[in-house]
C-alpha cells in the first residue's frame, strides 16, 4: 500500500503502519431535573480541573524537553478550558436545557467548531481542531475513558493520522 501525506520527518519510511483514529464518543442526551443541575455543573468543573492539571504537566514536560515556545501550546489549551464560549456556554446549556454535562459539552464543542470552521482565515479555521481536542479530553474524563495514547504502541511503527494535536505530538519520540 502506498500512502501520501504531510511527513513529520524527512526521508522515506518503510514499515508497519499504525492508523491512529480520531477520538469519538457516543454521547447520549439525558434529561435531568432541576435538582440535578448543580451536580452536573460540579462534574463539569471537576473534569475541567483534572484536564487543566494534565495540560500543566504536559506543558512543563514539553517546556523542559523542547523549550518555552512549544510549552505555550499547552498554556493555550488551558485558556480554551476557561474561555466563556467553552466554559459558560456549557453551564448555560446544562442549566437552561436541563441536560447531562456530556451532552451539553458536546453541543457546545460542535457549535464552536462549526463557527471556527466557517471562518475565512485558515489559522482561525484550524483552531476548531484545538477546541475539539480540548473538548474530547474533557469528555474522556467525564465518560471515564482514557485517552488513546501513542505511548501504548509497543512496536516501532509509521504513525498515520488525519491530524496530530499538540497533546498527541508531546508523546512521540
Amino acid at each position: 500500500m502506498r500512502l501520501k501525506g504531510i511527513p513529520a520527518a524527512p526521508g522515506i519510511s518503510i514499515g508497519r503502519a499504525y492508523l491512529m483514529s480520531e477520538e469519538s464518543f457516543c454521547v447520549i442526551k439525558r434529561n435531568i431535573g432541576a435538582g440535578q443541575v448543580k451536580k452536573e455543573v460540579a462534574r463539569f468543573r471537576k473534569a475541567l480541573a483534572q484536564v487543566e492539571l494534565e495540560f500543566k504537566k504536559q506543558r512543563d514536560k514539553v517546556t523542559q524537553e523542547m523549550g518555552k515556545t512549544y510549552g505555550r501550546l499547552f498554556s493555550a489549551y488551558g485558556l480554551i478550558l476557561k474561555d466563556p464560549l467553552f466554559y459558560k456556554d456549557t453551564i448555560k446549556v446544562i442549566s437552561e436545557d436541563k441536560v447531562n454535562v456530556e451532552f451539553a459539552l458536546q453541543t457546545v464543542i460542535d457549535q464552536i467548531a462549526k463557527t471556527f470552521s466557517m471562518l475565512e482565515d485558515e489559522y482561525m479555521r484550524e483552531r476548531s481542531r484545538d477546541v475539539q481536542d480540548v473538548g474530547n479530553r474533557v469528555l474522556s474524563v467525564l465518560l471515564g475513558q482514557g485517552k488513546t495514547s501513542i505511548l501504548d504502541i509497543e512496536n516501532r511503527v509509521i504513525l498515520v493520522a488525519n491530524a496530530l494535536h499538540p497533546s498527541d505530538a508531546d508523546e512521540m519520540k
